[in-house]
């Protein structure tokens, strides 16, 4: 029978449970196991995956290769902002491959903010609705300096972890770009690069009880993931739970 871990079991059922309920954040799984028609799914694991996956299976025929490939896992997260971004505009953005126009957006708010000189950069948290989620954004304080600061964190990765203790609240005229990330690429060489290799191979795989009767192997595992930021959030009155004054010295972000 195929070999579930009681722990593991636990662990992602408690946290897809988690994720789904995160106040202000919305996460749809859209997972699904596909088989080939003439193949028998074994029933057990056919159960666990809707129970403890909360995914499904479904036979299809894959006769038809463009058809099959177009069948892929889908998650989509939607985390609102805790307080949107009012303005929408074009500047120029800078980066490795050089300076262009692009859509940008801005706000004045109050956030955790800090400067820290030992990676040369501003660190701004904007929090997602509920409070229980945020995104940690990492500005170099040069426009050339995104290499330099890679470089630091990989050498040094509990640099940023010291500098989010450090953050305090600041008030700040926050702006930033537009955007959205796809990417795509093959976890086949990751998994072998840290010794995930016999279910690749037909002859050495174990991978037993998912089809009946049959040992099944890995031929190919794919990941792509898409990210898209944007000024949408929860709309909420400038003075709700704040005492407005004149002259507050705001830092730019």
């Amino acid at each position: 029978m195929f070999p579930f871990s009681i722990q593991l079991e636990t662990s992602f059922a408690h946290l897809i449970t988690n994720m789904q309920y995160l106040p202000g954040v919305t996460l749809d799984v859209a997972s699904r196991v596909y088989v080939a028609s003439d193949k028998s799914l074994n029933r057990k694991f056919e159960k666990h995956t809707k129970q403890i996956f909360k995914s499904s299976c479904q036979k299809i025929d894959t006769s038809e290769p463009s058809d099959t490939a177009s069948m892929i896992n889908n998650w989509v997260s939607k985390g609102t902002w805790h307080e949107r971004f009012t303005k929408t505009y074009t500047d120029d953005f800078h980066s490795a491959s050089g300076t262009r126009r692009i859509p940008m957006m801005s706000r004045e708010g109050t956030y955790n903010y800090y400067q820290c000189d030992t990676l040369n950069a501003q660190i701004v948290e904007i929090p997602y609705e509920g409070g229980q989620s945020s995104m940690i954004v990492v500005l170099p304080y040069n426009k050339n300096g995104l290499p330099v600061l890679l470089r630091a964190l990989k050498l040094a990765p509990e640099l940023l972890n010291q500098a989010l203790e450090k953050m305090k609240k600041a008030d700040l005229i926050l702006c930033m770009p537009k955007f959205k990330i796809e990417t795509d690429f093959d976890l086949g060489y990751l998994y072998k690069k840290v010794g995930v290799r016999s279910i690749f191979d037909p002859k050495k795989s174990k991978l037993t009880g998912i089809i009946d009767d049959e040992t099944v192997h890995v031929s190919k595992a794919i990941h792509k993931a898409v990210i898209e930021v944007n000024e949408k959030g929860t709309e909420a009155a400038a003075s709700s739970g704040k005492n407005i004054q004149d002259n507050i010295n705001t830092l730019n972000f």
